[in-house]
């Protein structure tokens, strides 16, 4: 007989998004928090396109990071090739490889999961090399 293992995802909440124009390679930033249920300390994160396809995030080196980055793996899921969470001193950061016709899908599963501003926010990341 097989045991199969299924933990339910925490609820998490998110601040307002921060969009910020950068003067670098990256051109714009994409910070926020997220609030995630059954914790204090809340999950600072930074969203970011280096090149034309990219979304890459950054986000603080904590417990509870890990729900958070469950949630967003499984938006970008079925819409994306990962490269894998990697450890760098105090921050933790995974890159996606988004599909260019998947956009617009992601883009509604972000909607969904935390609201237009947001939606909004991560179009300009998605589309920043199209400018």
């Amino acid at each position: 007989m097989k045991l199969t293992l299924v933990r339910k995802l925490s609820k998490i909440d998110f601040g307002n998004p921060y969009l910020q124009k950068v003067k670098l390679v990256r051109k714009y930033e994409l910070k926020g928090v997220a609030f995630v249920e059954g914790y204090e300390k809340t999950v600072g994160f930074t969203f970011h396109s280096g090149y034309p396809g990219n979304l890459s995030l950054e986000m603080d080196d904590l417990y509870q990071a890990k729900d958070v980055y469950r949630l967003f793996r499984n938006l970008f899921r079925d819409f994306s090739k990962e490269s894998g969470m990697q450890k760098c001193f105090s921050t933790l950061a995974v890159e996606w490889n988004i599909v260019e016709a998947k956009k617009e899908e992601i883009l509604l599963g972000i909607e969904k999961a935390m609201g237009s501003d947001w939606k909004d926010s991560f179009k300009i990341i998605l589309s920043v090399y199209k400018e």
